[in-house]
């Protein structure tokens, strides 16, 4: 029964932590550490229902290593804080049940690596859509884009392993595209905001100086002693606005990396030994 429970509440809890993060690109703490503490407990009711220690003891390699996996996204300036409590709090929830073999949460880092991944791209090319009068795409690139598509569609043909030849040729037409994809963050993903807005984890995009004192821009974002001190100058007139970047919605990624774990498994094991995914396959898995 508890197993059960597990999977609604992981489910649920990044449903409305996707609502936030699309509409507010932000996760109170609050939500974030509520989050933790229902994992743990759910965990420690679970361990006691199914007389297993094992089932509490897999949530602490668990955690540490999504924490760790996350942490790095958040230092590397690609994930808020936010997520990474998150992703936290869903690896200590669905650390191990008692009929795997392999834990369920590597299945879900693996399948976040590689779903992560697809999502960001068509991230930036709806923001680039979105605002395409600021994009200059010049004939270069459409020789580049040419030249990927091109690239790999050989690269399917040569590479037997689909899976291969799907994050081969990925990259390749990623690569194709960074000139603009970089256009897109730099003209896309800034804006002012007045500074009772800002948030801990805001990506600061220019440094702001009030006499000898001075916040920088840093990859982990405004920290809340950040925040503190801007709302001082605000209060006291010396500063309005604050530039920063703004960034993609990625708890949806981590939904979607959520629900392929829980009903197609290892989607790196599924395609080594079957190959890509097709109807039949995913009908008689589901059956």
């Amino acid at each position: 029964m508890l197993e059960i429970a597990i999977i609604i509440a992981a489910i649920v809890m990044l449903v409305i932590a996707s609502a936030y993060d699309l509409k507010w690109k932000y996760i109170p703490d609050y939500a974030n550490y509520s989050f933790m503490l229902i994992a743990v407990i759910m965990r420690i009711l679970y361990a006691i229902e199914a007389n297993n220690l094992m089932i509490l003891i897999w949530s602490v390699p668990a955690g540490v290593i999504l924490f760790t996996f996350g942490y790095s996204m958040y230092k590397t300036g690609m994930w808020g804080g936010g997520d990474t409590k998150l992703v936290t709090g869903i690896g200590i929830l669905i650390s191990w049940f008692p009929n795997e073999t392999i834990p369920m949460f590597l299945d879900y880092l693996a399948n976040l690596l590689i779903i992560g991944g697809f999502y960001g791209v068509p991230a930036i090319i709806i923001m680039g859509l979105k605002n395409k009068d600021k994009i200059k795409v010049k004939k270069g690139d459409w020789i580049m884009i040419c030249a990927g598509i091109v690239a790999s569609i050989v690269v399917f043909n040569v590479i037997k392993n689909p899976l291969m030849a799907l994050l081969v040729s990925g990259a390749i037409i990623t690569g194709s595209m960074i000139r603009i994809f970089k256009e897109i963050e730099e003209k896309c993903f800034k804006k002012e905001v007045e500074i009772p807005k800002l948030m801990d984890g805001d990506w600061l995009l220019k440094e702001i100086k009030v006499g000898k004192k001075s916040i920088k821009c840093k990859k982990e974002g405004l920290s809340k002693s950040d925040v503190e001190l801007l709302m001082k100058w605000y209060k006291q007139g010396k500063i309005k606005k604050a530039l920063i970047k703004d960034g993609v919605a990625y708890v949806p990624a981590l939904l979607v990396s959520l629900i392929v774990t829980l009903f197609l498994g290892n989607i790196v094991l599924l395609m080594s030994v079957y190959g890509m995914p097709n109807a039949e396959l995913i009908i008689s898995m589901l059956q």
